[in-house]
């Protein structure tokens, strides 16, 4: 089989294969070619077909819809009752009304109509004969408004008035659409406007009025292009080939805009490949081809204006990536199956020449084999010698005369059990270990040989059979006797050895200890006699010395506190290495310790005129819970460090904290521009006793125990301390320490800031970028000097006297010295010391949101008992609930300074408790002030029963004021979808506490107060609610009218309020002021007298954005008036119809 095929491939001739092949494809080319662009104009075709109906669909459909208006208005009684008017004298005969009172009413139907139809920009009654407009309402932004007498135009002049006076009776005529005039000019900003006009035919079948609505064109023209494929183009043209509405916003409305741009004028038309299509060309610009249909959609029976084209176009760029994307898919699919093809062809080649190359290599292999220096035996599963190497006859003679016979040949070296079992083990996929053998040789010494076994399996995985590799280790086992002498030699070396170092650790501990014990007993012995020594130099410097005997003195007393400092590190080294310093944890404020330790020090740092900054903006906790003065301990020493290496430049400490799940991370890095440290020197540095070199310690001074007392302190409180250096550049010192997330207190960050225009000047760049970084954290702004509210100024800025000078610097300046600045100026708005503590700055710019931010209490604050704001407060009784005994007598201290009668409950149980005792005795409570977090019933849970009646029915409805200090996103929410009233945040601010509670000791009844706060579906109370007299009487007792225009309010009404909540959840003051002001007008129409008042006073509270809370609880109760009116409205329709 396989030499009749291999005869057949030699046969074939490559070259004939390779022009079969060619020829196939040239041909499969050409008929997908053809096939490809067939299917790409058909989808062409489709597109544009289909996007034309859809267009045309739409605009009939809006056409038609609007048409409905004016037939609608044609059959309203103001329409004929103008007509008999205007016959007979300006009365109706009919009735006896006049015609101002038609007309009136005339007006309040277009009203009703435009606040229920937005899109509708304007409606009129022109009189037929003259052209005047007899009524007139317009549409000016959100306001509806009727047009006076003076203000009424003459039309007759206009094509739409001429036009539809050819008109039969209901005959309709619609405009082409184009921008809105006004005595002849186009108003600006531009309106696209569509005209429908309907001529309006008296009892007498005479042409009398002339009835026309304007329409704003931008719904339309917004709804037409709104899901138009990007692909694809849509052009509106009338019928003289005027642009009406164009992708490219210089070619809309050219009729009134640009006259000479025409469908004609700028593009060129030529049949394309298929059916109707055009290949239509801009400006004879190649590059802007497109493919176009046209159609046409009549809108009237206007000879000149009933046509609108309607031509949707493709790019012909976009036709050529469809056939490109066709044909990478068509061609792509081409190309796999060739590749196939040639694929198996190749396989059917290499499989030849790979059988060639198999017979090579396994001869190749053979030969490997044949000349291993080990020995391969090969056996088949009945133990038969199959096959063997040069090396394994070597040490097996026997196995010349012996191939296919069997194991027997080697029966006198390995025992008959080796081979059967190991058989076995090959069969079950076990290992099997290898077996030494002792080969006797002619010279009575024998060698060592080694069996192991490799399995052989054949395709399916099934066992062949095994080979034997016997290899010669001889040599082997002399190593191995000789490594295990030696190993037993090291081991006795390693055994004495070890037994010395244990001793001599034993040696070196007692010796530490010692030490350390001698240490700290000598430290503590000899800090009592220089207390002695430093406490008699203080009274000798009181008693009169001479100015020689005084420097003596304080010599001596520098050099005993410099001894005393020594001993502190030599005791705390000491304690540490013990193991016996204990950490003393408190809750502190790590902002204001890292100010305290900076400015401690600070003037160290300013004698050398170093530039000397705090930068803790990113420190976000006001409390951390540690050891506060271990930390100060290793600030100072690293803040000392640093001033005593640096000579000039400057010393820069910055802190930030960072948070993970268990712990805030406190990192604080020292960094200066002294002296700096050499990389072969970074090991010395935390060791005790040294520092870099002699000549450090003979300039500078010190014990070199520092750093170490550092390093052990950072590493006791579970952090560390890190560094880098460069010598003559200066080092940066880094201390990390944990502390845990449960105890601290976060500090929440406000727009101090906010709204205040900075100016910001300094000659250090570092200092400059500090206060850059203030004001952008807390929200400023930074601006020119000229623009600028506030001045922040460097003392050393080489200006400062210039701005000293101007008559604003007292208003406006602020001047950062440092602490041997000398004498400061005068005139200035205040001058705070280096290193700055940022709440100074903001304190300065905004002392109140400064205080709330840091938990701060300002006296200046606290409230005036007399003060006659908060007078109606005296004599109310106010309930306080919180478990805090402190938070209460606090809120006890700060109600009983305006003369309120306090009440107290430690939980939401003990509430309910006291509410039910108060209804006894039948108390007038005001308020409540509830901490929502407590034990046993919160906050929540209290307000709940509360309203549920668990604390009596006579304060269900009572005011409810949650004091919280969360600040959650969505906390607020929470407490006025449960019941509460309003909301307060800790710490309280007196002013926002009382101005809370003044608000609701306006109220004298629950009753009221209950319909301003509940969310209960009651139904409004009925008296003088709805008053359908008063407007029937507006409407000169025209019932009809009237019945309308409560079918508009219903139907409208809806909508409107889904706007108003949208408008309300949105915080959007603007828009809810407009639709309560639509609502109000509606409501005044149909007599819904309380719906009026709510609407106007939401309206009101828009005007003045007094927020969301207030927002909500007007829309509530309109909610429930309007549920009342509709239902009154259906009660009167039902009673007409019966």
């Amino acid at each position: 089989m396989h030499k009749s095929v291999t005869m057949l491939v030699r046969q074939l001739s490559i070259p004939f294969l390779l022009v079969m092949l060619t020829f196939a494809l040239v041909a499969s080319l050409f008929f997908f070619e053809q096939k490809i662009q067939r299917e790409a104009q058909v989808n062409v075709n489709d597109s544009l077909s289909e996007l034309l109906e859809n267009k045309k669909q739409h605009l009939s459909e809006y056409i038609q819809n609007n048409s409905d208006f004016l037939y609608f208005l044609l059959e309203t009684p103001p329409i004929q009752g103008i007509s008999r008017a205007q016959l007979n004298g300006n009365i109706d005969p009919l009735d006896g009304t006049s015609l101002a009172l038609w007309k009136e009413r005339l007006n309040t139907t277009f009203q009703s109509m435009m606040h229920t139809y937005t899109d509708i920009r304007q409606l009129r009654l022109i009189d037929s004969g003259t052209g005047d407009e007899l009524v007139r309402v317009d549409r000016f932004g959100g306001v509806v408004k009727v047009q006076p007498k003076a203000k009424l135009q003459n039309k007759a002049s206009k094509e739409y008035f001429l036009e539809t006076l050819e008109l039969n009776e209901r005959s309709l005529y619609v405009s082409e659409i184009d921008l809105n005039k006004e005595r002849g000019k186009i108003v600006h900003p531009i309106e696209p406007t569509l005209r429908f006009a309907l001529p309006v035919y008296n009892d007498d079948n005479v042409l009398f009025s002339i009835l026309v609505l304007n329409l704003n064109a931008d719904v339309l023209l917004t709804d037409l292009y709104s899901d138009i494929d990007p692909a694809l183009q849509l052009l509106l043209l009338n019928q003289s080939g005027h642009f009406i509405y164009h992708s490219n916003t210089t070619m809309r409305f050219t009729k009134d805009l640009s006259s000479d741009m025409t469908w004609q004028a700028l593009y060129s038309h030529a049949p394309w490949l298929s059916g109707d299509l055009l290949l239509t060309t801009l400006n004879k610009d190649v590059e802007q081809q497109f493919i176009v249909k046209e159609d046409f959609l009549r809108t009237s029976s206007s000879a000149q204006h009933g046509l609108i084209k309607i031509a949707a176009t493709m790019p012909v760029a976009q036709y050529a990536e469809m056939l490109f994307e066709k044909r990478v898919s068509t061609y792509g699919l081409l190309f796999v199956f060739s590749i196939i093809f040639i694929t198996v062809l190749a396989i059917i080649w290499f499989y030849f020449k790979s059988s060639q190359k198999l017979i090579a290599t396994q001869s190749e292999f053979a030969d490997i084999i044949d000349g291993a220096a080990g020995g391969i035996i090969g056996f088949n599963t009945k133990l038969q010698i199959t096959s063997f190497n040069r090396a394994a006859q070597r040490f097996f003679p026997e196995l010349k005369r012996n191939i296919g016979l069997g194991y027997h040949a080697l029966e006198h070296y390995v025992s008959d059990n080796y081979f059967t079992d190991t058989l076995e083990l090959v069969g079950q996929n076990h290992t099997v270990k290898p077996l030494e053998i002792s080969l006797p040789q002619e010279d009575e010494r024998a060698i060592a040989l080694e069996l192991t076994v490799s399995p052989i399996r054949g395709s399916d995985a099934s066992s062949q059979g095994f080979a034997l590799f016997v290899t010669d280790i001889t040599a082997q086992n002399k190593a191995k006797e000789k490594i295990k002498h030696n190993n037993a030699y090291l081991e006795q070396q390693v055994a004495e050895r070890t037994a010395e170092l244990q001793n001599a650790k034993k040696r070196a501990e007692e010796a530490s200890n010692i030490k350390s014990s001698f240490i700290s007993s000598i430290s503590h012995e000899m800090r009592t006699p220089l207390n002695g020594i430093l406490g008699t130099l203080n009274l000798v410097s009181r008693e009169a010395v001479s100015k020689q005997q005084q420097n003596y003195l304080g010599m001596m007393k520098t050099s005993a506190q410099t001894l005393t400092s020594l001993i502190n590190d030599i005791l705390d080294l000491s304690k540490i290495e013990a193991g016996k310093l204990e950490l003393d944890c408190e809750l502190f404020d790590p902002i204001t310790l890292l100010e305290h330790v900076t400015s401690s020090i600070g003037v160290k740092a300013h004698e050398k005129r170093l530039d000397y900054q705090l930068d803790a903006l990113e420190v976000e906790y006001l409390g951390l819970f540690g050891d506060s003065s271990r930390l100060k301990q290793v600030l100072y020493n690293l803040l000392s460090n640093a001033i005593k290496f640096t000579d000039k430049g400057g010393v820069y400490v910055v802190a930030k904290t960072v948070t993970d799940n268990e712990h805030i991370w406190l990192e604080v890095s020292v960094r200066d521009t002294g002296v700096g440290i050499s990389k072969s020197n970074y090991d010395k540095l935390f060791q005790a006793f040294s520092q870099e070199s002699a000549n450090v310690t003979s300039q500078y001074g010190g014990t070199g125990l520092g750093l170490s007392i550092c390093k052990q302190l950072c590493k006791l409180m579970g952090g560390d301390i890190s560094f880098s250096s460069v010598k003559s550049r200066g080092s940066e010192f880094t201390l990390r320490l944990p502390y845990p997330v449960s105890s601290a207190k976060p500090l929440h960050i406000m727009p101090v800031l906010s709204g205040s225009r900075i100016y910001i000047e300094s000659p250090s760049s570092e200092f400059f970028q500090l206060l850059e970084k203030l004001v952008e954290r807390f929200s400023g702004e930074l601006t020119t000097k000229m623009d600028a509210k506030y001045w922040l100024i460097d003392a050393d800025s080489s200006h400062l006297d210039l701005h000293l000078q101007s008559e604003e610097a007292e208003q406006r300046c602020c001047i950062f010295y440092d602490a041997l600045q000398g004498e400061l100026p005068k005139n200035i708005l205040c001058s705070i010391a280096k290193p700055i503590r940022y709440l100074d700055v903001l304190a300065l710019i905004n002392q109140e949101q400064t205080h709330i931010m840091f938990d701060l209490v300002d006296e200046n604050e606290q409230p005036n008992q007399h003060s006659e704001q908060y007078s109606a407060l005296s004599g109310k009784i106010v309930m306080v609930v919180d478990d805090n005994q402190i938070n209460l007598e606090v809120a006890k201290g700060m109600l009983s300074s305006q003369g309120i009668d306090v009440l107290t409950a430690k939980s939401g149980i003990d509430l309910l408790e006291k509410l039910n005792i108060a209804a006894e005795q039948s108390l007038d409570i005001m308020a409540i002030l509830m901490d929502c977090n407590m034990p046993l019933m919160d906050g929540y849970e209290a307000t709940e029963a509360v309203r549920a009646g668990k604390g009596t029915e006579h304060y269900k409805a009572i005011p409810i004021i949650a004091m919280t200090a969360g600040t959650m996103s969505g906390e607020r929410e929470r407490c006025f979808a449960i019941g509460m009233n309003d909301y307060i945040t800790k710490p309280v601010n007196p002013d926002s506490l009382f101005g809370t509670l003044i608000n609701f000791s306006l109220v004298s009844e629950y009753s009221e107060l209950e319909n301003d706060s509940a969310t209960l579906l009651a139904v409004p109370e009925e008296e003088n609610s709805f008053n359908i007299d008063d407007a029937l009487e507006r409407m000169q007792g025209d019932r009809a009218l009237y019945a309308m225009i409560c079918e508009l309010f219903i139907a409208d009404a809806p909508s409107k309020f889904t706007d108003l909540h949208a408008s309300i959840e949105s915080t959007d003051h603007d828009r809810t002021k407009h639709i309560a002001h639509a609502i109000r007008g509606q409501a005044g129409d149909i007599g819904a007298e309380k719906l009026y008042s709510l609407a106007a006073e939401l309206e009101e509270c828009a005007l003045a954005q007094q927020g969301v809370t207030r927002y909500t609880s007007l829309y509530q109760k309109m909610e429930k008036e309007l549920a009342y009116v509709n239902e009154c409205i259906k009660d009167m329709q039902h009673v007409q119809a019966s």
